[in-house]
């Protein structure tokens, strides 16, 4: 897919501590096309008229309104990081993915529950047991990444770690590495930002782990190992080390590594970013969804990622992109005021739908009413046809762990 344009309005950072939104050119939907325009969806007067199990029954919220939680961030990640924010006056806490139990104990309690191929598990398996970290965390890290991936994929990516990790050796921070890679494929939720402005490609890292994660081990590993990878797209993304001057980051190292690379490789005309980040300055600014686009479509190439905002397009239609999307068994980066989420799921099991989705290392459930209310861009993939999958009701939809 061709580059998208550049938006056409200024563009505010989105960090976690603030949000952005790029509106792609106005175009015309070429004759036999998809139903929304390349580089940026259109709505066409032909397009089906969302009905009210749509969710538009909720009021669009003001451009200034904010989430009140999300309010307490705009006096900076430090003191929020200090004081949650009062999550309950919009999102609910959905699960606390870092405090599930163990699945497993033992060595011999995960292999029998291995079915089809097993080799590399076992190959990684019995380098865990020569460093002593056959541990019940760790093996149910592995129990969990079987189950999530299925048998062939989980070998894919397992044997991917269990190279780097023969090949490099055991020494720190290859064992850490090793560890929050382990950590990421088992609970992507989990994969944390913390204080620091990194939401958006915080949120692109989380969909990665989730979607492709062979090369997110591979091209994590490539990065730790060799100073830059390739990425899927075939472009070269170097590593960002900035992190390596802090005292007090808290981050795991594949965030660290990650995120902070991917931040530091934007670069938008507009936003006046030309590469470069520094994770130990507090002002350091987030980026745009228009470099999320970019990421997106670096790890996700020929997948024909779009960027949509409230500018182009009405709350509805945003959230019918995103439950298409979700329908189609990918995950959908989402900016609200202030903050990028990754949403995950919607749950229609009820009487009120819910959207679920991972932030700071939880997952939360919101109303679709509400969420429609302060969603102003979302990165989602158009589709040849209508892009109007859905979650059938009483049913739910949910990617990565749960």
């Amino acid at each position: 897919m061709a580059a998208p344009p550049e938006p056409t309005r200024s563009v505010e950072s989105v960090s976690g501590k603030r949000t952005e939104s790029s509106a792609p050119a106005p175009s015309t939907p070429p004759s036999g096309a998809s139903a929304r325009a390349t580089g940026g969806r259109m709505e066409s007067r032909s397009s089906p008229t969302p009905a009210k199990d749509d969710f538009e029954t909720s009021s669009p919220a003001e451009e200034g309104d904010e989430i009140p939680w999300l309010s307490a961030l705009t006096g900076g990640l430090e003191e929020a990081s200090k004081k949650k924010p009062p999550y309950d006056e919009v999102w609910k806490s959905h699960r606390e993915p870092f405090n599930d139990p163990a699945t497993v104990k033992t060595r011999a309690e995960l292999e029998g529950r291995l079915t089809g191929k097993s080799d590399q598990t076992k190959g990684l398996l019995d380098l865990l047991d020569r460093d002593r970290l056959s541990d019940p965390r760790h093996l149910s890290y592995i129990d969990k990444i079987r189950s999530r991936l299925g048998p062939e994929k989980a070998e894919q990516a397992l044997g991917r770690l269990r190279d780097f990790y023969q090949k490099q050796g055991n020494a720190e921070p290859n064992q850490q590495l090793m560890k929050d890679i382990l950590h990421d494929l088992a609970i992507p939720s989990d994969i944390n930002q913390k204080d620091k402005g990194t939401c958006t490609m915080t949120s692109v890292q989380m969909k990665w782990a989730i979607e492709d994660p062979e090369s997110y081990v591979r091209c994590l590993t490539e990065l730790h190992a060799k100073g830059a990878t390739r990425m899927p797209d075939g472009s070269t993304l170097e590593r960002n080390d900035s992190h390596k001057k802090a005292t007090d980051d808290q981050r795991s190292l594949t965030v660290k590594c990650l995120s902070d690379s991917l931040m530091g490789s934007c670069t938008s005309l507009l936003s006046g970013h030309w590469g470069g980040f520094d994770a130990t300055n507090p002002n350091e600014d987030g980026r745009t969804s228009g470099e999320v686009l970019q990421a997106l479509n670096r790890v996700f190439p020929n997948q024909g990622y779009t960027n949509d905002t409230t500018v182009g397009s009405n709350r509805s239609t945003l959230v019918q992109y995103i439950e298409d999307d979700l329908a189609r068994g990918r995950t959908v980066t989402a900016s609200v005021p202030g903050h990028k989420v990754l949403v995950v799921g919607l749950d229609k099991s009820g009487a009120d739908p819910q959207v679920i989705l991972n932030t700071w290392g939880e997952q939360k459930k919101m109303s679709v009413s509400d969420f429609q209310k302060y969603i102003r861009a979302v990165e989602t993939v158009d589709d040849s046809g209508w892009d109007s999958r859905k979650t059938p009701a009483g049913q739910l939809t949910q990617h990565g762990d749960r």
